[in-house]
């Protein structure tokens, strides 16, 4: 094992560049996308690129060997909700049992204690707090990963890297962040009916939903998974989801490539078809066709990532609203929001 590790550090400190070579910003992206913090090495950032490595893959095989291990999607492997079971318990049930003496020539009377099972379905709260706290590692672990790649990727590439008309967005982390807070972006003609469609799309699955009986039915979440829940899905997963993502798929693997081929048809559909096929397969065509929408608006702006990140969060916190209304109106409780009409 310690061999193994030694060749890899040997790999990488041989193809690292000189002190005062410039870095090929390609392959550090690349190779950053295969090697968890290898585009910090081909830097020269040792520590930083090591640091990287352990939280990216630590955290993430932390969560995934936690949670039920398949299917693997963007976001990791999502957690196994209970299904509605039988539960049993025992109960003593005092019977009085009459028997004729003929003897005494009456009937004697006896009070006998027994003990009965009987069956309940789905009357206790289920508990699904570790199943969560994976998904937040998983989350954790690949969104650090992709963060990482974008960051290594525009460090190599300088602040003046274009080709065509795109370029490498150059605000910070922190910034693209808190895009989907920033007025501008959430005025924006192309974003606000963005959002309210998006809306009207859930609203529509749901009502469809009840229309066609496609409700399970699931035991209900005890009261401290509930809550986690709906923090993961309205709060976890859009953050993790919207810069991370968008970082990556547009920032990085789109903008490369457009470098392949200078047309927004072949970069966009790539990102949008790498984008697709990194959901699971029955939301693959929403993703696909959400990605191409994404990939678009980042091309309008000549790679500059907010106005798609901010479309990106609040689509996501619109589809967490949904995902936790199901869930509640499945397992017998109110939901977050009453989406049902009658069309």
């Amino acid at each position: 094992m310690f061999y193994k590790i030694f060749l890899l550090f040997s790999f990488l400190l041989s193809i690292a560049p000189q002190a005062d070579a410039e870095p090929n910003y390609h392959l550090v992206g690349w190779f950053n996308t295969v090697i968890p913090g290898g585009g910090q090495y081909l830097l020269g950032n040792y520590t930083l690129g090591a640091v990287q490595t352990v939280l990216e893959a630590g955290t993430f095989f932390a969560g995934y060997n936690n949670s039920a291990l398949s299917p693997l999607t963007l976001d990791g492997v999502p957690e196994q909700l209970p299904t509605q079971v039988t539960n049993f318990s025992k109960i003593n049930v005092k019977q009085k049992k009459c028997v004729y003496n003929s003897a005494l020539k009456k009937t004697v009377c006896t009070t006998v204690n027994t003990t009965t099972t009987i069956g309940y379905a789905g009357d206790q709260d289920v508990d699904i707090k570790s199943a969560l706290y994976a998904d937040w590692l998983q989350e954790f672990g690949l969104k650090y990963h992709m963060v990482n790649v974008y960051n290594s990727f525009r460090e190599a590439a300088g602040p003046n890297a274009s080709i065509g008309t795109q370029s490498i967005d150059q605000t910070s982390t922190n910034k693209l962040f808190l895009a989907p807070f920033q007025w501008k972006n959430l005025s924006d003609n192309w974003i606000y009916p963005a959002i309210i469609f998006s809306g009207a799309v859930l609203i529509y699955n749901y009502n469809s939903a009840i229309k066609n009986g496609d409700f399970t039915t699931i035991s209900a979440l005890n009261k401290g998974s509930q809550r986690l829940y709906d923090f993961t899905y309205l709060g976890v997963f859009p953050t993790g989801s919207a810069a991370p993502e968008e970082m990556f798929y547009r920032g990085f693997f789109q903008y490369e490539m457009y470098g392949i081929e200078q047309s927004p048809f072949f970069s966009i559909a790539l990102s949008s078809i790498a984008y697709s096929f990194s959901h699971s397969s029955g939301d693959r065509l929403s993703a696909g066709l959400t990605g191409a929408y994404l990939g678009w608006l980042t091309h309008k702006d000549h790679g500059a990532l907010s106005k798609a990140i901010t479309y990106h969060f609040w689509a996501d916190v619109l589809a967490g609203i949904y995902q936790i209304s199901v869930v509640r109106k499945e397992s017998g409780k109110v939901p977050l929001f009453n989406f049902q009409l009658t069309f």
